[in-house]
């Protein structure tokens, strides 16, 4: 009876132990595969704090491009300004330029006809003076009016000099202002794209955060599964324990058994002596 008490006893106890190990196994693969989840994301999560490290950079360099930008921006308006001023000052310089000829042509005709009235009135003078003093006087005149010819070539020579120059730093000016527009329509353009890298920096913000929200909860899952694990190695302690007991406690009633077998015997052989004596 205590045998089979035992053996089915001992079959359960195997049955639960063969149960709990298989779990275990389970468990195991569980724990495995958490840790291998858990390797992943911190891969991902350092891959992550990479590409927001480069992204950062990269705004920063295009912010550092902005400002030059707008600096460069500061200094075409600076020189707009300049062009707008040297434009007014060709102006004036036309106008003063077209003053100075109409004072010349003045002169010219005041000095011409004070050369006619003086000849009018000197004709009476000039008909007793000799051909030479006449040849002189002619002679005089004609350079008069040379160095008048002369200085307004020159003036013009001037004009047109200061024109050439105008056109010319005018030209350049437009080229520099022309390149400059170029420039920050590039800036612009470089801009926008700050603008796309925020917004992808914030996307890799929020799938950072969603990695570590995930991370977290694997953490938590495996802390668990260690929990588990741990309650499971004490549980299966105990039923190693108990078995060890229960195996004990069948020696013992095994040896009461044999022991009781025996003196079971000893009482027969005993009932028998008895027996045949009261028949003899």
């Amino acid at each position: 009876m205590y045998v089979c008490l035992f053996f089915i006893v001992g079959k359960e106890k195997v049955a639960q132990y063969e149960k709990v190990a298989q779990e275990n196994v389970r468990n195991k693969e569980r724990t495995d595969s958490l840790i291998k989840e858990v390797s992943r994301l911190s891969k991902q999560l350092n891959d992550s704090q990479e590409e927001r490290k480069r992204l950062t950079s990269k705004v920063t360099e295009l912010q550092q491009y902005w400002k030059d930008s707008s600096a460069r921006l500061q200094h075409l308006q600076q020189i707009q300004k300049e062009a707008i001023k040297q434009k007014e000052q060709n102006e004036t310089l036309q106008a003063n330029k077209y003053y100075i000829l109409f004072e010349v042509l003045i002169g010219s005709n005041f000095l011409f006809c004070f050369i006619l009235l003086k000849k009018e009135g000197n004709n009476a003078t000039k008909r007793v003076k000799t051909p030479l003093r006449a040849a002189e006087k002619h002679t005089a005149t004609h350079l008069k009016k040379k160095m008048t010819q002369n200085n307004l070539q020159q003036k013009e020579e001037e004009v047109n000099h200061l024109k050439d120059l105008l056109k010319t730093q005018t030209n350049k000016q437009s080229d520099n202002y022309n390149t400059l527009l170029e420039e920050l329509q590039q800036w612009k353009t470089k801009a926008e794209g700050i603008d796309q890298l925020k917004n992808e920096l914030q996307n890799t913000k929020k799938e950072k955060e969603k990695w570590r929200n995930d991370f977290e909860q694997m953490t938590s899952k495996l802390k668990h599964e260690q929990t588990l694990k741990h309650e499971f190695e004490t549980q299966y302690s105990q039923l190693k324990a108990n078995h060890t007991t229960l195996q004990n406690e069948h020696r013992s009633i095994q040896q009461q058994y044999t022991h009781l077998q025996q003196q079971y015997a000893a009482i027969q052989n005993e009932l028998s002596i008895l027996i045949n004596y009261n028949n003899n």
